[in-house]
């Protein structure tokens, strides 16, 4: 494994953490000291760790393993689906760390477990639209989490950004946008809500900023990464239909 290969941690018959490789050290005497194996000469340094895997049936599928769930030590993909797989997610990582939305608990589920009688209710319908997590992670990947409006990186932990996903003609009624990449943008938490606010405004042609209470803000350009196409006519929505 090299400096910054994806990590999964395997127990119990399904993958349970991710993370990163950021460095490895050869030793003659590292293995025999741990493990009592001198034939064990590497020690991998993890970053970017979370406690959470993703299903393996899903990754088995995605990599072609076939139906034996097992992890056996190391195991190589071969060439042809990796680049396959960059080919239609844009990264390894885009398409194996995606994570299916949490559903929200209801209130029964929460008074049962709190013990208590529920109260008379009534039956609602709820129509949610579902996001493509795998290209929302992939645009914070390729923005490493800096806000596109003021290039703020936030943490959510020592080794781990935090940045958050907008789109410009919002997803749902009434104004029913495309969950595409041209329709996103890579924020922080207050841009992200200054643009839900109409607070910013950017021009499609020259993608200038304008702020309506920020003055350092105001008259810089919005960043924008050469692999990544903002749609001209998801700012001229938004200007004219979302910013005050």
């Amino acid at each position: 494994m090299c400096p910054g290969d994806l990590v999964l941690y395997y127990h119990d018959g399904d993958f349970i953490a991710s993370g990163r490789v950021k460095r490895t050290i050869e030793s003659d005497v590292i293995g025999d000291w741990l493990w009592n194996n001198p034939q064990s000469k590497w020690v991998y340094l993890v970053t970017e760790y979370d406690d959470w895997g993703p299903d393996i049936g899903e990754v088995w599928s995605l990599l072609g393993y076939g139906d034996r769930q097992i992890v056996t030590g190391f195991m190589r993909v071969s060439d042809i689906v990796t680049e396959e797989l960059r080919r239609e997610y844009g990264s390894i990582e885009s398409a194996i760390l995606w994570r299916p939305r949490e559903v929200e608990k209801t209130s029964e589920t929460v008074l049962e477990q709190l013990g208590t009688e529920s109260p008379k209710r009534r039956s609602t319908v709820q129509d949610q639209v579902q996001r493509d997590q795998r290209l929302v992670e992939e645009l914070k990947c390729l923005y490493d989490h800096r806000c596109q409006i003021c290039e703020t990186r936030l943490q959510q932990s020592s080794n781990k950004g935090y940045s958050e996903v907008h789109h410009l003609q919002p997803l749902g009624s009434p104004h029913d946008g495309p969950d595409v990449s041209e329709n996103m943008i890579v924020l922080c938490p207050n841009h992200h809500a200054d643009f839900d606010n109409g607070m910013v405004r950017i021009e499609p042609d020259s993608l200038q900023i304008t702020h309506e209470y920020d003055t350092e803000i105001s008259g810089h350009s919005l960043s924008v990464h050469s692999d990544h196409e903002v749609g001209e006519v998801y700012l001229q929505y938004h200007n004219s239909e979302i910013a005050r």
